[in-house]
């Protein structure tokens, strides 16, 4: 069994980083959407390490100019993330790694709980759209 303190957390290998990697993933990616928050989607190989996906969070200048607001909004999505992400084996049934891009659309300065709300559903809606066969 895992420890709850470690499987709850967000490892540095786990961070979405590479530059080629996010270019193929504006490219080649799919979305999904719940308010406040979007979330792009595509295969990047097979697992070779311990997580099944790679993950970044973005917040638009164009929506939030000022950058302490920025970062608000990053961090409280990356917590809920965090705190619910789908990183379970049982949950998800696939040989292949994934890289997800989280980006709040929201014009308002959103609340944690919104987030982490919108959060779970995409996150659910993520794990149906991997694991077809589970409906």
């Amino acid at each position: 069994m895992t420890d709850p303190v470690t499987s709850h957390s967000l490892k540095k290998n786990e961070r979405l980083k590479s530059r080629s990697t996010i270019q193929k993933l504006f490219s080649e990616g799919a979305s999904i959407f719940v308010f406040p928050i979007k979330v792009i989607y595509t295969v990047i190989g097979d697992v070779e390490q311990n997580s099944d996906f790679l993950v970044g969070v973005t917040v638009p200048k164009r929506t939030h100019k000022k950058a302490h607001t920025r970062n608000l909004l990053k961090r409280r999505m990356r917590e809920a993330y965090r705190k619910n992400k789908p990183a379970h084996p049982e949950q998800v049934d696939s040989p292949q790694r994934y890289a997800l891009m989280y980006i709040l659309v929201d014009q308002q300065i959103s609340d944690y709980t919104l987030v982490e709300k919108a959060m779970i559903k995409l996150n659910t809606k993520l794990i149906k759209k991997i694991n077809p066969s589970n409906d």
